[in-house]
């Protein structure tokens, strides 16, 4: 009987492509196949978010995590910053390498957005937010980011800019100002369903001075086509 190769699941140790090398009965196998042109083309395009880890343990709760997507290799790595008098010593959390979905498809850049949560080596990641220049990265990005396309997400903003005024009208008093979370509320109630990631695109093509507060005017006007050609 003629015996098969049968390839052992991956323990994850090393990166899985190292593991199954040695697994091809060489003394010296061929290393990875890369893509050569990807790398060129994203080379030095690093996404970096803040993530917290999605426990029902209590001592978990205080913890953050850094998480960098490196795109020129789809490889991911994770630090925890270290926390004053918590006992949260920090470190490194996983070394650069690739990782992949319980399903066995390898994380992919499209993966990586704000409000999403990524399951690695067994421990679940909520990502928060993430630095500038990822912001930038995934507005110039829009096929591979669409969560970060605001001429997508402007159709559906303009179909309720009626309801947006409604909305103000009903709620908002004194100086007519909201915030990133002002603007949640009002799109969840003018039935809006924005993630967390879309509503991130919107508010920033609104606050483009980083202010933190926007009159509800902006919104408006963002909203509507004069708007939108202004924006583009």
């Amino acid at each position: 009987e003629e015996l098969k190769r049968v390839t052992p699941p991956y323990n994850g140790f090393g990166s899985e492509e190292d593991s199954l090398r040695s697994c091809m009965g060489s003394l010296n196998p061929p290393p990875p196949k890369k893509d050569l042109q990807k790398m060129r083309d994203k080379n030095g395009l690093i996404l970096c978010f803040n993530a917290q880890l999605v426990s029902d343990k209590p001592y978990d709760a205080d913890r953050r995590f850094v998480i960098q997507f490196f795109m020129e290799d789809d490889t991911i790595a994770i630090r925890e910053p270290p926390v004053q008098n918590s006992g949260i010593m920090g470190g490194s959390f996983l070394r650069r390498q690739s990782m992949k979905h319980a399903d066995g498809t390898a994380y992919a850049a499209k993966d990586m957005y704000v409000g999403n949560i990524v399951d690695i080596v067994g421990h679940k990641f909520l990502l928060l937010n993430a630095d500038e220049c990822t912001y930038r990265i995934m507005e110039c990005d829009d096929r591979t980011f669409p969560f970060s396309n605001y001429t997508r997400l402007h159709e559906p903003l303009a179909s309720k800019i009626e309801d947006i005024k409604k909305y103000f009208i009903a709620n908002y008093d004194g100086n007519g100002e909201l915030d990133l979370e002002g603007l949640a509320k009002c799109c969840d109630s003018i039935g809006l369903e924005f993630n967390k990631q879309e509503l991130i695109t919107v508010w920033r093509q609104t606050d483009r001075k980083g202010k933190g507060r926007i009159a509800f005017k902006k919104l408006l006007n963002l909203a509507s086509e004069e708007g939108f050609s202004t924006q583009r």
